[in-house]
């Protein structure tokens, strides 16, 4: 039995549960063998790390989400990952009409100032986010009509 490093197979589940998926959906999705999911989460086994690599393509999830599942699971509250599009935001700027430089300078007044930098990417990456989202969108429209 191989020794597991504390928290992994917490880990893995919490993201499972996280995306709704089965442990079977995941193995199909990641090409491992049955049963492969439920040794990880219960420290039978370890996965290597192109395992790993390929249960989080199946969870549609990121090293950052995994390295935040790792903290939680070991009790650590997980810091956002940097420049991530942030839902709210980007359906703010979508919605309203914000993609703007006045749009974006209201998403920026209403971050307390000692934040700003800190999240910067993550406005970054929201209004870009908006961008596509407003891009698919005329897409789809062109191809309807």
């Amino acid at each position: 039995m191989a020794s597991t490093p504390k928290g992994i197979g917490a880990a893995i589940r919490l993201l499972r549960n996280r995306a709704r998926l089965s442990q079977s959906d995941i193995e199909k999705a990641a090409k491992l063998s049955a049963g492969s999911i439920s040794d990880y989460e219960l420290g039978r086994a370890e996965p290597l790390p192109k395992s790993l690599d390929a249960i989080l393509s199946a969870l549609n999830m990121t090293w950052y989400d995994w390295a935040a599942a790792l903290d939680e699971a070991n009790g650590r509250k997980p810091k956002p990952a940097p420049g991530k599009a942030r839902p709210d935001w980007v359906s703010v700027l979508c919605f309203a009409g914000a993609i703007t430089t006045a749009g974006v300078a209201g998403l920026l007044g209403n971050i307390p100032r000692g934040q700003r930098e800190e999240l910067s990417d993550d406005v970054i990456e929201s209004a870009a986010e908006a961008g596509r989202v407003i891009a698919r969108q005329v897409l789809k429209e062109i191809r309807v009509s």
